[in-house]
């Protein structure tokens, strides 16, 4: 789904359902809970599958494997030997996506503005 339909979701749910956090304003950090949620949610989804596919390439490779012929932990081989070497493509798809961050938080906060009819900020 595109940022700007799941901010009005996540408003609809989290301020005017729920009434857990307000519609609008800014200042304090729960103004900043539902524009932070809509950005990140499609990049942490992109995020992860690309994680989990570089991981499961790593693990495996020879190094790997004899890295847990030698008897090393398993955290021990994950942290120090896979996740490092996993993080290369996450890295730049990480790159990537702040790109669309940053395009995406005008159109988002516009949609949170209208939404709460903020004036002074908008």
């Amino acid at each position: 789904m595109p940022g700007f339909w799941v901010a009005l979701l996540l408003i609809l749910v989290f301020s005017l359902k729920l009434k857990l956090v307000p519609v609008s304003g800014y200042g304090n950090l729960e103004n900043l809970f539902l524009p932070a949620a809509a950005l990140s949610l499609h990049s942490a989804a992109a995020i992860m599958r690309v994680t989990r596919t570089s991981m499961l390439e790593t693990l495996g490779q020879e190094y790997i494997r004899f890295a847990k012929a030698k008897g090393l932990p398993v955290w021990k081989i994950m942290s120090r030997h896979a996740l490092k070497n996993a993080m290369l493509p996450v890295i730049t798809v990480i790159g990537f996506q702040m790109g669309s961050l940053l395009g995406g938080a005008v159109v988002i906060e516009k949609n949170l503005c209208l939404a709460g009819n903020r004036k002074p900020a908008c």
